[in-house]
C-alpha cells in the first residue's frame, strides 16, 4: 500500500508542477507540429513575401513534409503570382539573457530555386551513393547550397542535417523526396 501511494503521489506531484503548455490541449501534444508551423506561417507569407494592399488578396500555404525530429517543416506557398518552399526551423536557442527558450524561424525560397536546391542534392546523394556503402571510415559530406549548410551522413540510409542560422534540423532522404515531389504536384 505504501509503495501504491509512493507512485501516486510521485504521479500526481509530477503532473501539477511540471510546466505544460495550457494551448496544447493534450498531454501528448507534440511541441513542433505541421499545423502548428502552417499557421505561423501564414502570417510569415502574408508580412513578408505580399505587400498587403487595401484590397483583399489570396494566398495559399500548405505544409507538404515535416522531418520526424519535428524541427524542420516544409511549406509550399502560392500567392499573387508568387509560388515557392518555405522553410519552417524550430529549436532552442539560448537568449540574451542565457535563458534556453523555443525559437522558430522562416526563409522562402522561390519556386525556380527551391526545385534547383531540391534536384542538387538528390543529385548529389546519387553521386556519392557507392561512397557511403564503401568501407572507408570517413563517411561524411558538407555542402552549401544557397544560404544553407548540408551535413549529409552517408550511410545504407543517408539522413541530411540542414544548417542554417543557428537552426540544426535533421532531414531525411524520404522528406526530401516527398517535399519535391508535393512541391511539383502542388505548385504546377
Amino acid at each position: 500500500m505504501k509503495y501504491l501511494f509512493v507512485l501516486l503521489s510521485i504521479f500526481f506531484t509530477q503532473s501539477f508542477c511540471a510546466q505544460y503548455n495550457p494551448l496544447s490541449g493534450s498531454i501528448f501534444y507534440k511541441e513542433f507540429s505541421k499545423v502548428h508551423t502552417e499557421y505561423i506561417a501564414k502570417a510569415y507569407v502574408a508580412e513578408q513575401i505580399l505587400t498587403p494592399t487595401g484590397t483583399p488578396q489570396k494566398f495559399y500555404v500548405d505544409a507538404v513534409t515535416a522531418a520526424t525530429s519535428g524541427e524542420l517543416t516544409c511549406l509550399v506557398y502560392k500567392a499573387d503570382g508568387k509560388k515557392g518552399l518555405l522553410f519552417g526551423f524550430w529549436g532552442k536557442k539560448v537568449n540574451e539573457n542565457g535563458l534556453l527558450i523555443n525559437q522558430y524561424s522562416f526563409t522562402h525560397l522561390e519556386y525556380e530555386r527551391a526545385l534547383k536546391l531540391l534536384e542538387s542534392l538528390e543529385k548529389i546523394l546519387a553521386d556519392n551513393f557507392q561512397y557511403a556503402v564503401s568501407d572507408e571510415p570517413e563517411q561524411e559530406l558538407i555542402i552549401r547550397i544557397e544560404d544553407f549548410d548540408f551535413l549529409i551522413h552517408l550511410d545504407h540510409t543517408p539522413v541530411l542535417r540542414v544548417i542554417w542560422n543557428g537552426f540544426d534540423s535533421e532531414w531525411r532522404v524520404s522528406e526530401l523526396k516527398r517535399t519535391k515531389k508535393r512541391l511539383l504536384k502542388k505548385l504546377k
